[in-house]
């Protein structure tokens, strides 16, 4: 059995608007890295099927993701087992898989599991957009000030997975009262 490599995992937070990407899959030496682009597209190797890329949310955390491929590194060593090589069809190299790479639930739940499970970056307004200033008050009030409200609110993001910035919060509340 071939060691998957964890290559290089960046973040693309606070990257441009139009940042798309995710776990760049490459079957034929083992490795999984993190692949960002700003506008369409895709690596050359996913177009021709000798690797896959796993959409991972833009504003995931570094050790969100590495975390993340630590828990799924069987399942990702499997998917790279189903790769049985790439012949070349007079213009590029085209990867083949098993036939049961394209009908494997487990590349669908490592799909959905990136996009749900890997802790993200949340601005303060998204993060608190459908709460009305009345709530928001009442959140205060119930924590016993601004800063214990925002510390709250701080740790009940945590557990969706979503990393809010404490003093972003702070000054949200404050202008939303």
């Amino acid at each position: 059995m071939t060691t998957l490599t964890i290559g290089m995992i960046t973040s693309a937070h606070r990257w441009t608007s139009g940042t798309n990407g995710g776990l760049l899959v490459d079957p034929e030496d083992y490795t999984v890295s993190t692949w960002w682009h700003v506008g369409a597209g895709i690596p050359m190797s996913v177009y021709h099927g000798r690797a896959m890329l796993i959409a991972v949310p833009t504003d995931a955390t570094e050790e969100g993701i590495r975390e993340w491929i630590e828990v799924h590194r069987s399942e990702l060593t499997e998917l790279c087992d189903l790769y049985e090589g790439s012949e070349w069809d007079g213009n590029n190299h085209i990867g083949r898989w098993s036939q049961s790479a394209g009908s494997h639930d487990e590349v669908e739940l490592l799909h959905r599991s990136a996009l749900e499970d890997i802790p993200c970056y949340w601005s303060a307004a998204d993060w608190l957009h459908d709460d009305s200033p009345d709530r928001l008050a009442q959140e205060i009030e119930k924590n016993g000030g601004v800063r214990a409200a925002a510390e709250a609110i701080v740790r009940v993001a945590a557990d969706y997975p979503a990393i809010l910035d404490l003093d972003e919060v702070v000054t949200y509340l404050e202008a939303a009262i």
